[in-house]
């Protein structure tokens, strides 16, 4: 074999490994990926619970459901809410802070890929508040709207994406 043949060999040899290599990262990486999101996501949801009851004056009762039915128009790809129902003597002081339970979901919403929206709301009272990424990509509270009178002709409309009822 000449020196020729030796490089040509050699070179063939590196160019298959750095294929298979290149394959076996590209098929892996998903799964890793995947994995650390799962992770993030675990701990921007433990984070929030830990902010919430910091000063220990709340009990925080936390859920996750799908909203693809009843919310149609949600964010594509991200088809989970997370509700965090508080109560105790702190509960009231975070449904009036709109700029905690916003760092708190922007938090959940950008290290968790399938959340559309965190809402927080008072166990056992109408008060709720939701924050999630609007039509136009922002995260941000949704709109407060009035629910329509049982009377009225608006009593069947269907909200939007990005509006809630929350009177109580």
């Amino acid at each position: 074999m000449s020196f020729t043949d030796s490089r040509f060999c050699f070179h063939r040899f590196a160019v298959t490994s750095i294929l298979t290599l290149n394959t076996f990262v590209f098929l892996n990486a998903p799964t890793s990926l995947k994995a650390k999101e799962i992770r993030d996501c675990s701990i921007a949801v433990a984070d929030a619970q830990k902010r919430l009851t910091k000063d220990g004056n709340l009990e925080v009762t936390m859920r996750s459901s799908d909203i693809s039915e009843g919310s149609p128009d949600h964010p594509e790809h991200r088809p989970i809410a997370y509700e965090f129902f508080l109560r105790g003597s702190a509960a009231a002081s975070i449904m009036h802070s709109r700029q905690f339970q916003k760092a708190i979901a922007i938090d959940i919403i950008e290290n968790c890929s399938s959340v559309g929206s965190v809402t927080f709301g008072v166990s056992g009272s109408g008060w709720i508040q939701t924050v999630g990424i609007l039509p136009s990509g922002k995260i941000d509270t949704f709109e407060c709207l009035d629910p329509p009178r049982r009377d009225s002709s608006e009593s069947n409309s269907k909200l939007t994406w990005g509006q809630e009822y929350c009177s109580l």
